[in-house]
C-alpha cells in the first residue's frame, strides 16, 4: 500500500500508470503529472471504474474511506457511480441552475440519406 509520502514523490512517466492499494483502490498517474484516486468494482456483471477525486485534493486515507463507502453501496445493490452523478445533479438543482428551454433551432439540421 502506498503511503502519502510515496504518492507525493512519484513522478510522471512516458505512459500513464497505476500505483495499486488494497481492495481495488489505485492512484493513476497521467503523463501530464496529474494524479487521480480511482477504484474498480463489479456491478450487474460489468466491470466499472469510479473516479474518487484528484490526489492532492483527497488524501490516501480519505480515498480509502470513500472506497469502503462505495463497496458498501455495491453490497446493497446500488451503483456508486450513479449515486455520485445523482449527488452532482442534486447540487445543481439546489443551486437553481437550469438550462433554458430550447425549440431546437440551435441544433444543426440533419442530412437526409438518399
Amino acid at each position: 500500500m502506498p503511503t502519502d509520502l510515496a504518492c507525493r514523490k512519484v513522478a510522471a512517466k512516458d505512459k500513464e500508470y497505476r500505483l495499486s492499494d488494497a481492495l481495488s483502490l489505485y492512484l493513476v498517474l497521467l503523463t501530464t503529472g496529474h494524479k487521480s484516486c480511482r477504484m474498480g468494482y463489479w456491478f450487474a456483471d460489468k466491470k466499472k471504474r469510479l473516479v474518487l477525486d484528484s490526489y492532492p485534493d483527497m488524501s490516501i486515507a480519505e480515498a480509502r474511506a470513500e472506497r469502503d463507502a462505495a463497496r458498501k453501496l455495491v453490497v446493497q445493490g446500488v451503483d456508486p457511480a450513479v449515486r455520485k452523478k445523482q449527488g452532482v445533479a442534486a447540487r445543481f438543482v439546489d443551486a437553481g441552475v437550469s438550462l433554458p428551454p430550447s425549440d431546437g433551432a440551435a441544433l444543426p439540421a440533419r442530412r437526409q440519406l438518399a
